[in-house]
């Protein structure tokens, strides 16, 4: 799998990806809002793109 292009010396990564976080009730209503989150690249693509093994009770017990 290909790596990504090196960032520039001196340079920060740009943000890809923003998140605005709330918590809200059951009734929709916004009780907690922590703003505004950027997460940077990561430095390399993920190995895999398939999820990690379910492991909630129903699932640990069938595999």
């Amino acid at each position: 799998m290909p790596k990504l292009p090196p960032s520039q010396a001196g340079t920060e990564l740009e943000p890809r990806l923003t998140l605005r976080v709330y918590r809200v009730t059951g009734d929709g209503r916004i009780t907690d809002d922590t703003g505004t989150r950027q997460v940077p690249p990561c430095d390399e693509p993920l190995a895999t793109g398939t999820w990690p093994p379910c492991r909630c009770p129903r699932h640990r017990e069938a595999s």
